[in-house]
């Protein structure tokens, strides 16, 4: 087996709490949504008239609706006498239907506000007749979505900064909540593992998944073989809960490229990323999040966030600079 590698866990109750693995849905447990605390716009979203046809204009995708599809519409029978508050709450029905569940963690009377304060946008700022957007509804139902879904998110990355990467939390890397790679389990299909003519004398497994031969992830893993400090290392699965180490972020989990056990028992886990992702804020939030479970290890674990050269450093002196 290899070593035991440690995860992020949290205390809510102090020292003395008892230690949960953290995941992005332990941040958003403590989260309350406030679709209100920003200005209510729905960008991208206009209708146009067009003989007997409608268009509907969502975030540059067009669905044109014909007259007949319009009419199947169920509030297009009121068009002429609909309300704002008969639209609004056909649209909050909607949103928290259980099938469709888009506002799930938002208390009824807050999500009405926000399909009003939308509805009422379209009409008196975008100048769209109440009558279309009842016509319409589905198409608006499904905007409105969209744009929980991003202030959800945006929410999210901001508690989840907060608490985790600014210390509102006890965190900890913990072998309590550890994550082994089992030498049985690899499930890579077999078009995914390397078919290159390089033999790879440290990897856990007997062929590694997913490196393409000279590329610039084949060589970081070549470096990683070669160096002197490394006992074993896995090219560690992406996206596999089960069988891949990975670190929470504000959207989800980051599965890091290599996972390596080094000769004096400690963990070393490496992202390699291209020049073109390095300036990405989700990339960077990855950085901070490996950077703040090797701090919280108590000198078990080192994160390396490798660059093909850094300030003249290649991939191995970069490598050395996260073991020193």
């Amino acid at each position: 087996m290899f070593a035991v590698v440690p995860r992020l866990g949290y205390r809510l109750a102090g020292a003395q709490g008892e230690l949960q693995l953290l995941e992005r849905e332990s941040v958003t447990e403590e989260l309350e949504l406030n679709l209100l605390a920003e200005p209510v716009a729905l960008p991208g979203f206009q209708m146009v008239e067009q003989g007997t046809l409608w268009e509907v204009y969502l975030d540059g995708a067009r669905l044109r609706v014909g007259k007949d599809d319009a009419q199947q519409l169920p509030l297009d029978t009121v068009a002429t006498t609909i309300t704002e508050d008969d639209l609004t709450r056909w649209l909050a029905a909607e949103l928290q239907h259980p099938t469709r569940n888009a506002a799930r963690d938002v208390l009824p009377a807050h999500l009405r506000a926000f399909v009003m304060a939308a509805v009422r946008h379209l009409v008196n700022e975008q100048h769209l007749p109440l009558a279309q957007l009842a016509r319409h509804q589905y198409p608006l139902m499904q905007k409105l979505a969209l744009r929980i879904a991003e202030l959800r998110d945006k929410a999210a990355k901001a508690s989840f900064t907060q608490l985790v990467l600014d210390g509102g939390w006890a965190v900890e890397t913990s072998p309590q909540i550890g994550f082994s790679f089992e030498s049985n389990r690899y499930p890579v299909p077999t078009n995914k593992l390397y078919r290159g003519k390089f033999k790879f004398s440290k990897h856990y497994y007997p062929v590694p998944a997913d490196l393409e031969d000279g590329g610039e992830e084949w060589r970081c893993a070549l470096a990683i073989d070669e160096h002197a400090q490394v006992k074993r290392w896995v090219r560690n699965l992406d996206s596999d809960p089960v069988a891949g180490f990975w670190l929470p972020t504000s959207s989800g989990r980051f599965y890091p490229d290599f996972v390596c056990e080094l000769t004096d028992g400690r963990i070393l886990v490496v992202e390699y990323k291209g020049a073109h992702l390095q300036g990405m804020p989700k990339e960077i939030e990855k950085a901070q999040v490996g950077r703040v479970w090797a701090a919280n290890s108590g000198g078990r674990a080192c994160f390396a966030w490798v660059l093909k050269t850094v300030e003249g450093r290649g991939v191995s002196q970069q490598l050395d600079d996260a073991i020193a």
